[in-house]
């Protein structure tokens, strides 16, 4: 890039994420359980998990960086926003090093394709933990690169110790470390381990094990092979590319005939980029296939399935991909429409064209802003549930300080039981994600009130019909996710 496509690009980029910074914590339900967990973490000096097996990394540096807010700014989610803002610049910065030294052709597009991909987009202005992941994975892959192997194997620990999960970014980086030296493999193995381990000394401290059910995600639900595969395809297809995006990729590839030719020859010649992108997106598709949960799981395969573009698609090709790309984050031809009824029975329909990531981003973020006002628990009935959902995390964190000041927060275990309910012995209200447990049996003597999502959840874990109660619908409080 010239010296005014550079100035024009980081303008851009600004302007394209700087307005989010101040717009809540991100859409996605668990960037506010980031922020309940680690509002705990900081206000009693003691590790908690956010979920799973935790992600102690991100977990502890939030936790640090809403001290500093309190005692600073007071601007809630501003500053753990622009952590991963800060995180993308240096991800676009790492990319382009790695780019340079492998030679890749069409520098300008991929950047530019990377930095607006709607996926980087949403996740540059939210506090989740993919982006500072991601810049460690990208700096481990520079680093080996630049033969500081050492430097390497300590920053993918630091990438694991952030977001366990892209632990799996250590079979395509030893390929690298291999090709080198046989030796230097295993060092790096052993130092990746200590590294990576080491950020779970505080789990093991207060939790003292691993076990299975922490790593389980209770937050989904047991699907049939149909829902799984349509869940997959909406994932992928329409989260992580766009509809257009993909459609164009699956039309490309096989009539690429010059293209896949040079593609299979290069694997049989051992080109190192072509076979590490490859092993990459192999690792992070398998990954994903398994845990289908969230289309951002499938982030750090991004970099390289747009080297692997660079390396086999003309410049035409490549600019119509990232064009479709970046227009699929405003709209999406054909779209698809979900929408939950009163009962709770969801209607999937086609549509001519739906909103694209960057609006729906937009309209979810100000839809959780304004929580506090749509839901105002002084018109509750005593001796009620109230089954938030995905809303209920941000329930906790707008009421934090009277909660924890009731002691009820978390419990002797280490539990973030707040995050599970919170009751209000006064006036006998239980404000909860799911009624789930002991809760449940609850359901029959309690006035219920219910947002749509819920009826088929609790129908799924606990086979109870919340219809049977005459539960009160939460009006103006829509479904976060499908």
């Amino acid at each position: 890039m010239k010296n005014w496509g550079i100035l024009l690009f980081s303008v851009a980029f600004l302007l394209s994420r700087i307005p989010f910074l101040n717009m809540g914590f991100g859409s996605d339900a668990d960037s506010w359980i980031y922020a309940d967990t680690c509002f705990a973490i900081f206000k009693t000096g003691t590790y908690f998990v956010s979920r799973g097996i935790g992600f102690p990394g991100y977990e502890l540096l939030i936790a640090l960086i809403l001290k500093i807010d309190e005692m600073t700014i007071s601007g809630d989610w501003f500053l753990t926003n622009l952590v991963a803002m800060v995180s993308t610049m240096a991800c676009i910065i790492l990319f382009k090093k790695i780019l340079d030294l492998w030679k890749i052709g069409n520098e300008a597009i991929l950047i530019i394709t990377f930095a607006f991909m709607p996926i980087i987009w949403k996740n540059s202005t939210n506090t989740m933990d993919y982006m500072l992941s991601l810049m460690f994975i990208l700096l481990s892959h520079y680093l080996i690169l630049d033969k500081r192997y050492l430097l390497s194997a300590i920053a993918l620990g630091f990438a694991a110790g952030v977001r366990p999960n892209n632990g799996v970014m250590l079979l395509p980086l030893l390929y690298l470390v291999w090709k080198e030296n046989r030796i230097n493999a295993v060092r790096y193995s052993m130092i990746f381990f200590i590294v990576s381990f080491s950020f779970f000394i505080p789990f093991l401290s207060v939790y003292k094990t691993f076990t299975l059910e922490q790593y389980r995600n209770y937050m989904n639900l047991p699907s049939t092979f149909v829902m799984y595969l349509m869940k997959t395809g909406y994932r992928m297809f329409y989260e992580f590319l766009g509809f257009d995006a993909a459609l164009f990729l699956c039309i490309v590839l096989p009539f690429s005939k010059k293209g896949l030719k040079k593609f299979l020859q290069s694997l049989k010649d051992g080109d190192t980029a072509v076979i590490f992108s490859t092993i990459t997106i192999l690792s992070f598709l398998t990954l994903f296939f398994k845990y289908p949960h969230q289309s951002e799981y499938l982030i750090p395969s991004i970099y390289c399935l747009l080297i692997l573009a660079g390396q086999f698609f003309n410049k035409k090709t490549l600019i119509a991909f990232s064009a479709l790309i970046t227009i699929n984050g405003f709209f999406i031809i054909p779209g698809i429409d979900f929408s939950f009824g009163s009962t709770g029975n969801v209607t999937i329909r086609p549509s001519p064209a739906e909103e694209g990531p960057f609006l729906t981003e937009i309209k979810k973020r100000k839809e959780m802003i304004k929580f506090q006002k749509i839901f105002p628990p002084a018109l509750l009935k005593n001796k009620s549930i109230v089954i938030l959902h995905e809303y209920h995390a941000l329930y906790v964190y707008f009421n934090r300080h009277k909660i924890l000041n009731n002691g009820a927060y978390f419990d002797s275990k280490g539990r973030l039981i707040c995050l599970d309910q919170v009751y209000d012995p006064q006036k006998d209200i239980y404000i909860t994600y799911l009624a789930m447990g002991t809760l449940s049996s609850l359901i029959p003597e309690y006035n219920i009130y219910y947002i749509p999502c819920s009826v088929r959840l609790i129908k799924g874990r606990s086979n109870i019909d919340l219809l049977e109660y005459n539960p009160v619908l939460l009006k103006g409080l829509e479904p976060l996710d499908y």
